[in-house]
């Protein structure tokens, strides 16, 4: 299950790793279709992690609006969680936080619409 919860100005993404990777966010405003091209690692500063209480698993935050969940030690990637997106700062992750049992990802950014 991924679900996005919007409010005015301030945008929370909670997602839980037992999801199917084909899980679609809920309660999104429509918008325009995007290409988007899969690098399997972050495109700009990462700004914020979370890991959980065994340090097995890693959540990163950045200002490609994106959160990526990984595998520890390895590295691995397991997903990647996409927000709403729009011009300028619309998007970006500020912050990121892992439940110490690793089920569940918040993270939190900014969106003016």
């Amino acid at each position: 299950m991924a679900r996005i919860y919007l409010t005015v100005g301030v945008w929370v993404l909670a997602g839980m790793l037992g999801s199917p990777p084909g899980a679609v966010a809920q309660d999104l405003p429509p918008q325009e279709p995007q290409l988007r091209i899969e690098p399997r690692m972050h495109t700009a500063p990462v700004v914020r992690i979370g890991v959980n209480a065994t340090c097995t698993l890693l959540a990163t935050g950045s200002h490609d609006k994106t959160v990526r969940l990984w595998r520890l030690p390895e590295g691995r990637l397991l997903r990647t969680l996409r927000v709403p997106t729009g011009p300028g700062n619309d998007g970006k992750v500020y912050s990121v936080a892992m439940a110490p049992d690793g089920t569940w990802v918040a993270a939190g950014g900014w969106d003016t619409a």
